[in-house]
């Protein structure tokens, strides 16, 4: 009689983390808008003797398509802007990790973003046999064939736009009818992926910060011998309020996404805020000595966090 038992993991270092986080998944389609043409294919084949694999030919069904490209970029936008911005890595595909504290943010961004998509997508589907009537009529004869066409209705299933949540698995749920010592070697290598993609995610956060910091540290300071960038009146490197906008957007990140409540972390996200209290832009732009004392602390800042290679 097979027998459901749960077996306790391994310890690990990496503390638990479902009831701070959760699991997302997006996937958003457009279609491509490209179709293979075979008899094309076949002609270069004999013009060429090429053997059959070598070449594939595939035809831009709408050209430039401004209205289609507008939906490619804003899929784009979405994936960069708002669900990578929230999220950290965890699963080498699909699904990555959300933390509690970004969730509603995440949310009400992802609504607004999957709104704009479906409309887009409803108002490019209703004008389509449009498209296609004047892309045949525009074209040299024979290039295209409606037949080559989706319908109306084979367009919208090309379309998509979903966002899926599960809880981050405990480390020690196993419930699965293998025996005792199948189902310890399970849990072993899963405690092993959950620490892997524990301090992977922390990782992640620690080089945005790196990446962010050092480049405001590097318009901070004054431009160099051969500097080939904005200089203002004043002298100095352009520093636009989207910088510190950005510095401030990293003070939250490291807020929000220390998932394991890591005190370097904390005390990072601690000196950068006190370091940005009652700066401006004006005020950095104008004010030599203190654009000098924030570029300190920004540095003392990236001096104290972790080398990148070895985790945190």
């Amino acid at each position: 009689m097979n027998m459901e038992l749960n077996i306790a993991m391994p310890e690990v270092s990496a503390p638990s983390i479902s009831s701070g986080a959760m699991l997302v998944e997006l996937s958003i389609s457009v279609w491509t808008a490209r179709r293979g043409d075979k008899e094309a294919k076949r002609k270069l084949d004999a013009l060429t003797g090429a053997n059959d694999d070598v070449y594939n030919i595939t035809k831009k069904l709408t050209g430039d398509d401004p209205r289609l490209d507008k939906i490619r970029k804003h899929a784009a936008s979405t994936r960069t802007n708002i669900h990578y911005h929230y999220t950290l890595p965890w699963s080498d595909t699909g699904p990555r990790l959300l933390t509690t504290a970004c969730y509603f943010d995440y949310t009400k961004r992802m609504t607004e973003a999957q709104e704009q998509h479906n409309k887009m997508a409803a108002e490019y589907i209703a004008g389509f046999d449009d498209t296609v009537e004047r892309v045949i009529a525009n074209s040299p004869p024979g290039t295209f064939r409606r037949s080559e066409f989706p319908t109306q209705f084979q367009l919208r299933q090309k379309f998509g736009f979903r966002v899926n949540y599960s809880p981050v698995p405990e480390q020690g749920d196993w419930r699965v009818d293998v025996n005792n010592e199948a189902r310890s070697e399970l849990a072993a290598q899963y405690a092993d992926f959950y620490q892997r993609k524990t301090v992977e995610a922390m990782q992640d956060v620690w080089q945005r910060a790196n990446k962010a910091l050092t480049h405001v540290s590097e318009r901070l300071a004054d431009p160099e011998p051969g500097f080939t960038g904005v200089v203002t009146k004043e002298g100095r490197k352009k520093f636009s309020e989207t910088l510190l906008e950005d510095m401030m957007e990293m003070v939250d990140l490291m807020k929000r996404c220390n998932i394991t409540n890591d005190e370097k972390m904390r005390r990072a996200e601690r000196r950068l805020s006190d370091a940005l209290l009652g700066i401006t832009t004006d005020a950095v732009k104008y004010d030599p000595h203190l654009r000098n004392s924030t570029k300190q602390e920004i540095d003392k800042v990236i001096a104290d966090l972790p080398s990148l290679d070895m985790g945190c």
